[in-house]
């Protein structure tokens, strides 16, 4: 699984190699990704993740070779009208707003940081990481940046924050706010692992939704007690495949806000029996394939023997999104599809594989004030 893009940034930063790192911060119109894609760009010039490639990507380039030399941040304002888009070979017109930061390994506050990011997704937790806005900021700077587990209370390190408490509950997409009492904006970003896909069944839909979720940005686990149809041959993008009997094997998988839960088994009982057990565990997403005559079935037993109907409300039954899918491939779509459309309502991990941007033009939470980032600062716009 290749890994997420802040873990990729601190594993540069530990070789002491620079970097400098580029995120999308506002956006509005059509634009190829939305706030909070992020990318980096190291001294030979390389670049890992994405925000839009295209001529964005070639002008933050450029502009990050110059950081590496006046080692200072820099908010960068990219327009491009539709003559332009046309003019560029580029589908997408509107603005973006990008904010640059040079990061230099012997700055160890900010070493420190990544360092905590990556060990909070390497233990599959999640959090928020808070980064102050401003044109002009020294690399090595120390209190332009904050890490808060999602488990403690926010007391910033951020001066312009102050000692206001930020609901983190409430944070579930990058966002940019305007700190109170100041003309100073953050940029409020959730940090989580990667989402899992664990597919309760190994069989001809599965085969077919592993690669596409995967593709997609989940990591996947396959379950199944038929060791013929879960193995690596038929799985090889799997991050693990287990094989037993369904409640056993899901006893033993840590089950998070992290984890969609696929059940495609090849019969009734074993729907039941998985749906069962995951029912009261609070994954991200359950979704059951079959049809309403089918669930109905299933969700009378269950509720007969103490099954909570708001449960299984919330359950995806029958699985997929509406487009007619017939094969085995078509559902694979149709359910990929619908996790896609799941995770995007929630955190939206920092990774660069992922492409489903939040809506253009989302730049403010109920913890913050509306922001105008025209006050931003004074980068120039890279396209008149």
């Amino acid at each position: 699984m290749e890994k997420n893009l802040y873990s990729q940034v601190y594993d540069t930063l530990q070789k002491g190699r620079a970097l400098v790192l580029a995120r999308i911060i506002k956006s509005s119109g059509s634009t190829p990704r939305g706030i909070g894609s992020i990318c980096f760009i190291d001294e030979d010039g390389v670049i890992t993740g994405t925000i839009g490639g295209g001529l964005l990507e070639y002008k933050v380039s450029a502009k990050a070779k110059e950081l590496f030399h006046t080692k200072v941040s820099w908010i960068y304002h990219f327009q491009l009208s539709q003559d332009e888009s046309a003019r560029e070979g580029m589908i997408c017109g509107g603005e973006v707003t990008c904010y640059l930061e040079p990061l230099f390994p012997k700055n160890k506050a900010l070493l420190e940081i990544f360092h905590s990011i990556n060990n909070l997704l390497e233990k599959g937790q999640s959090g928020i990481l808070l980064t102050l806005i401003s044109h002009g900021i020294d690399p090595m700077d120390v209190n332009c940046r904050n890490l808060v587990s999602i488990d403690h209370p926010l007391i910033s390190n951020i001066v312009a924050l102050g000692k206001g408490k930020i609901k983190l509950g409430e944070i579930k997409r990058p966002v940019l706010l305007k700190c109170d009492d100041s003309d100073e904006y953050a940029f409020v970003e959730p940090i989580a692992p990667a989402p899992i896909v664990i597919l309760c069944g190994a069989g001809h839909v599965s085969a077919c939704v592993a690669p596409l979720a995967k593709m997609v940005g989940f990591k996947v686990i396959v379950l199944d007690d038929r060791k013929e149809f879960a193995n690596r041959e038929r799985f090889p993008m799997a991050e693990r495949i287990c094989v037993g009997p369904f409640s056993q094997t899901l006893g033993e998988i840590s089950i998070t806000k992290s984890s969609y839960i696929v059940i495609v088994t090849r019969g009734h009982a074993f729907d039941k029996a998985v749906l069962k057990t995951v029912l009261d565990r609070d994954p991200a997403y359950i979704g059951m394939i079959g049809s309403i005559r089918k669930r109905d079935t299933l969700y009378d037993a269950l509720i007969k023997e103490g099954a909570s109907q708001e449960k299984l409300s919330t359950v995806y039954s029958p699985i997929g999104t509406k487009i007619d899918a017939q094969t085995p491939e078509e559902i694979a779509v149709s359910i990929v599809g619908e996790l896609i459309k799941t995770r995007a309502a929630g955190f939206i991990p920092a990774n660069a594989s992922l492409r489903n941007p939040p809506p253009a033009d989302q730049t403010e939470a109920a913890p913050g004030q509306p922001v105008d980032t025209d006050k931003l600062g004074s980068g120039q716009p890279c396209v008149q």
